[in-house]
């Protein structure tokens, strides 16, 4: 998980932690009534047959959350990078 760190002087910065399962809020995505009460966008970035990216987004705010995915046998949830201002 990455997310920015606002408080970080004298700019905010970027800070990576890895999350043990059981420190992991499920679920990761917000399922599509939470995005559509939230008004929530979803962008698929870039897809090919073994790595994706998704952002979920709020228009004219600072909120961004990047979702990246890799497939072996199925899909699998890999990183996820918090962009919000």
């Amino acid at each position: 998980m990455q997310r920015l760190d606002l408080d970080a002087e004298p700019e905010p910065k970027p800070v990576v932690k890895k999350l043990k399962y059981a420190q992991i809020k499920f679920p990761l995505l917000p399922l599509r009534a939470e995005r559509d009460a939230k008004l929530l966008a979803m962008r698929i970035d870039k897809l090919s047959e073994k790595k994706a990216e998704a952002t979920l987004f709020k228009e004219d705010t600072g909120y961004q959350v990047t979702y990246f995915f890799v497939k072996n046998e199925c899909w699998v949830l890999t990183a996820i990078e918090d962009w919000s201002m």
